[in-house]
């Protein structure tokens, strides 16, 4: 069976990393779908030339997730990270497991619980490498 995402979900919609030149096209373009609340730029390392951009926004969801459709302004050109969702077992989807099967409410909660700690780590392994 294919994983088919539950459309206009936007559960996996959070802060996530994108390329800087890609983030500010997207922006110029009237894409935003949120206030910016904080914005962040760093190197992933020095072997790497793209400069990814953090931007935090008050709810904790993507700037570019309409919230109240839920669809996201972007689909077409999305991160790579939001198109491996689901579908890798380091980017578990609470609703629905990698065979595309519905996840049991327990089940779901456990794989909240997995996101939330691996979200936590992550955005911390990022934010070390923004210059103070």
């Amino acid at each position: 069976m294919t994983w088919a995402c539950k459309q206009n979900c936007g559960e996996c919609c959070g802060i996530v990393p994108f390329e800087r030149e890609m983030y500010h096209s997207a922006a110029a373009e009237g894409l935003l779908r949120s206030t910016p609340k904080k914005y962040h730029e760093a190197r992933i390392d020095d072997n790497h030339k793209a400069v990814l951009v953090l931007v935090e926004t008050d709810d904790g969801y993507c700037v570019f997730l309409d919230r109240e459709s839920k669809a996201c302004a972007i689909y077409s050109r999305r991160p790579s990270v939001c198109k491996m969702y689901g579908q890798d077992t380091r980017l578990l989807c609470p609703y629905i497991d990698v065979a595309g099967n519905p996840r049991s409410e327990k089940d779901s909660r456990r794989v909240q619980r997995f996101i939330d700690k691996q979200v936590d780590s992550g955005l911390l392994k990022i934010k070390r490498r923004i210059p103070a």
